[in-house]
C-alpha cells in the first residue's frame, strides 16, 4: 500500500506513493528496515538524485561551508607569503605559494559546484567531499616531503622540525572539519581521520629514513620524541573529530546520513529514525521514519533549504495543519530543524492511496462511496473554515483514503501549503502576489481570476470538482493548458455527470452541479450544509465500513502488475 506522501499531483504532501503498485494494510516498522526492503529503500534513494533529499542538502550545505573556508584559508596564506616579510621560516614552509594557489583553486571550484543550482545526487556530493579532502592531503602531504628533506639535505634540523609540525596542525584543521561540518557517522567519520593520521605518520617515518640516509649527526632519543609527540596531537585529533560527530549525531539530529548510521542507511532527523524514502515533493523529500524511544512509525517531511517560497509554504502548512484537530485531517505532531537549518515536520503515517490513484486504478468510484468520503472530507474542511482556513487546494491528490486504527476508507485531507483566509498568514500568501493558488482543474471561478477575495465557498466548489472526478474518472473540465482550464471553470458550463456516467444517481448528480455552480452564492452555504445533502442522497447508505474492509481486502490480495521490492525474509 503506497503511503499518503506518495499521492501524484502537488508533491508536497507529508506521505508518498512508493514505487511499487502493492497494497499493504500494515505500515513498514522496524523489521521492515532490517530486512533486504530496506536496501532496496535505501537503493531507490540513492539511483534518484531527486530522491537523496537529507543526505544531499546536509552534506551539500555544510561541504560548501567547509570548501568557502579552505578557498579563503589558502588565499590568505599565499597573500601573507607573497606581501609580508621574508623569513626563514615562510621561505621553508610546508606550504609553497604554488600549493596554497592550487588547492585554493581546487576548494573554490568544489565551492562553487555545490552553491551552484546543479542537481547533486547524494553519491556526486560524497566523490567531491572525498576528492577535496584527499586532495587537501595529498598536496599537503607532497609538499611536507619536498620541504623537510629540503631542509635536512640543507643542515636545517629547526625549521625541518617546524615544518612536520605545521603539518600537524594542518590536518588537525581537516580533521575537524570532517568531523565537525560534514555529517557523517562516527565510525564513517574516526575511519576518515585514522587514514589522514597515518598518511601523515607515514609520511614523516618515511622523511625520518631520509635524514639516517643523509649521514647526519642527531640526536635519536629527540628524534623520535618529535615522531611520538606528532603522533600523540594526531591520535587527539582522531578522537575529538570522531567525538565531534557523535555528539553532532546525538544533538543536532539529520547530521548522521550515511548508510551505516542505521538500517537501510538513511539516517536520522532529531529523535526519528529514517526507515524508508517515500517520494520527492515540489518542496521537499518525506521519508517513512520511526521515533527513537516510542517505535511510532511516521512520516518525516524536509522542506529544501534556501528557497524562500517553498520554506514559507512549509511553514504555512505545518502552522495551519497544527491548529486543526478533526479526525479526518492529517496529524502534525512535531516540527523542528536539522543541524543545517533544514525545516522538517513528523506527521502520523497513513498507509492507503490518494483518490487520484484509487480512480486511476479502479476507475470511477461507486457513488456510494464517493457520498462516504465526502462526508468526511465536509467534516474536516468545516472545522478548517471555522478556524479562519481556507484550503484552497482540494483536489484528488491532496485527499488521502487511509486504512487507520482497524477501519478502511478514513479520508485524510492533506496539503495546507497554499492555505488562505483570515488566519493565514498573509505575508505568505501567494494570492496576495497575484498568483493562482491550486491545481487548475479543481479551483474554483474566484480562485482562477487572479487578485479575487476567496471564503469558505471556494471549497465547496473544489469538493465538487473532485465529487465530479469520484464518480465519473474525470475532472470537470479538461483542457490542453492550464491557463485554458482557468478559463473554462469561469465561463464554460459543466457537463453534468450522468452524461459521462448514467449510473450516477440524480439527486447526487443535483449536489456536484450545486456545489460546482459559477457564483459563490448559489453554491451551499458551508461544508456542514454540503455533508447534509450528501446524507440525504438515495445511495447514501450503499457504502460502509464493511464493504470498504472488503474492497482494501481484495486489493490487497490482488497481484500487482509492477514489480514488487524483495520481501523480507
Amino acid at each position: 500500500m503506497s503511503a499518503a506522501n506518495a499521492a501524484p499531483g502537488h508533491r508536497d504532501d507529508p506521505h508518498f506513493r512508493d514505487a511499487d503498485d502493492d497494497i499493504d494494510l500494515e505500515p513498514a516498522t522496524e523489521d521492515t528496515a532490517d530486512s533486504a526492503d530496506a536496501g532496496w529503500a535505501a537503493d531507490a534513494v540513492h539511483a534518484n538524485p531527486e530522491a537523496d533529499g537529507l543526505a544531499t542538502t546536509q552534506s551539500r550545505s555544510r561541504l560548501a561551508a567547509v570548501a568557502g573556508f579552505l578557498t579563503l584559508f589558502h588565499l590568505a596564506f599565499a597573500l601573507f607569503k607573497v606581501t609580508g616579510p621574508a623569513s626563514a621560516l615562510t621561505n621553508s614552509s610546508d606550504a609553497p605559494t604554488w600549493s596554497l594557489l592550487l588547492r585554493a583553486a581546487v576548494a573554490g571550484v568544489t565551492f562553487a559546484l555545490l552553491r551552484s543550482p546543479l542537481r547533486l545526487s547524494r553519491r556526486h556530493v560524497r566523490f567531491m567531499e572525498g576528492g577535496l579532502f584527499g586532495f587537501e592531503m595529498l598536496v599537503m602531504l607532497a609538499a611536507q616531503y619536498l620541504s623537510v628533506t629540503d631542509l635536512i639535505d640543507q643542515r636545517d634540523l629547526v625549521d625541518a622540525v617546524a615544518v612536520q609540525k605545521n603539518g600537524v596542525i594542518r590536518t588537525l584543521v581537516l580533521m575537524i572539519c570532517c568531523g565537525v561540518f560534514v555529517p557523517r557517522a562516527p565510525a564513517a567519520t574516526a575511519r576518515i581521520v585514522v587514514t589522514m593520521a597515518a598518511a601523515l605518520i607515514l609520511c614523516h617515518g618515511v622523511v625520518l629514513h631520509h635524514a639516517d640516509t643523509a649521514n647526519l649527526d642527531m640526536d635519536d632519543l629527540a628524534n623520535h620524541q618529535i615522531v611520538m609527540v606528532n603522533a600523540l596531537f594526531l591520535i587527539m585529533g582522531v578522537a575529538l573529530a570522531t567525538l565531534a560527530a557523535w555528539v553532532q549525531r546525538g544533538n543536532e539530529g539529520g547530521a548522521d546520513v550515511d548508510r551505516d548510521s542505521g538500517p537501510g542507511g538513511l539516517g536520522r532527523v532529531g529523535p526519528y529514525r529514517l526507515l524508508r524514502s517515500l517520494g520527492d515533493r515540489g518542496i521537499g523529500h518525506v521519508y517513512l521514519a520511526e521515533h527513537d524511544e516510542l517505535r511510532r512509525p511516521c512520516a518525516i517531511k524536509l522542506v529544501r533549504p534556501g528557497d524562500r517560497v517553498a520554506t514559507a509554504r512549509f511553514d504555512r502548512e505545518v502552522q495551519a495543519a497544527a491548529r486543526l484537530l478533526h479526525p479526518n485531517t492529517v496529524s502534525v505532531f512535531d516540527f523542528g530543524r536539522t543541524g543545517d537549518g533544514t525545516a522538517y515536520c513528523a506527521m502520523e503515517f497513513l498507509p492507503g492511496l490518494c483518490v487520484a490513484d484509487i480512480v486511476g486504478r479502479s476507475g470511477p468510484m461507486p457513488a456510494g462511496r464517493a457520498v462516504f468520503l465526502g462526508r468526511q472530507i465536509c467534516g474536516a474542511i468545516a472545522e478548517a473554515h471555522r478556524q479562519g482556513f481556507v484550503h484552497r487546494d482540494l483536489s484528488p491528490s491532496n485527499v488521502f483514503v487511509s486504512v487507520l486504527g482497524g477501519r478502511c476508507d478514513v479520508a485524510k485531507v492533506l496539503d495546507f501549503g497554499v492555505v488562505g483566509g483570515v488566519s493565514a498568514l498573509p505575508d505568505h500568501d501567494p494570492a496576495a502576489s497575484g498568483m493562482v493558488a491550486g491545481t487548475p482543474e479543481y479551483v474554483s471561478p474566484e480562485q482562477a481570476v487572479a487578485g479575487r477575495g476567496v471564503d469558505g465557498r471556494s471549497d465547496i466548489y473544489g469538493l465538487g470538482a473532485m465529487l465530479y472526478f469520484m464518480v465519473t474518472g474525470r475532472p470537470p473540465f479538461e483542457r490542453d493548458t492550464a491557463a485554458d482550464v482557468l478559463r473554462a471553470h469561469v465561463s464554460e458550463p459543466v457537463k453534468p455527470p450522468r452524461e459521462l456516467a448514467a449510473d450516477v444517481p440524480t439527486d447526487l448528480e443535483a449536489v456536484i452541479l450545486r456545489c460546482l455552480a459559477k457564483r459563490p452564492e448559489d453554491r451551499y452555504a458551508d461544508a456542514r450544509a454540503v455533508a447534509d445533502a450528501l446524507g440525504a442522497c438515495s445511495c447514501a447508505t450503499e457504502w460502509n465500513e464493511a464493504r470498504a474492509e472488503g474492497w482494501w481486502l481484495e486489493k490487497a490480495s490482488a497481484p500487482s502488475a509492477a514489480s514488487p521490492p524483495p520481501t523480507p525474509a
